[in-house]
């Protein structure tokens, strides 16, 4: 069964639908969720499989601020 993702499980508010930031040096993305721990390379970064990546889509109540998450 699918989550209702347009009221709060706290409060009970409305939800408003975002999405989480990361920041770099020439502007933002939109973060992203990664499978499993975090490896890195031995010449800096983390070792990532595409299929294991997926974009994140974030709720927001209106009344008491509280955020919900989904890896899509």
């Amino acid at each position: 069964m699918q989550p209702d993702r347009t009221r709060c499980t706290e409060c009970d508010g409305e939800m408003e639908l975002g999405f989480p930031l990361d920041h770099m040096e020439n502007g933002a993305i939109q973060a992203k969720w990664a499978k499993g721990v975090p490896q890195k390379r031995w010449w800096g970064g983390l070792k990532l499989k595409r299929n294991d990546i997926r974009s994140v889509e974030t709720f927001r109540c209106k009344v008491c601020g509280f955020l919900k998450s989904y890896a899509k």
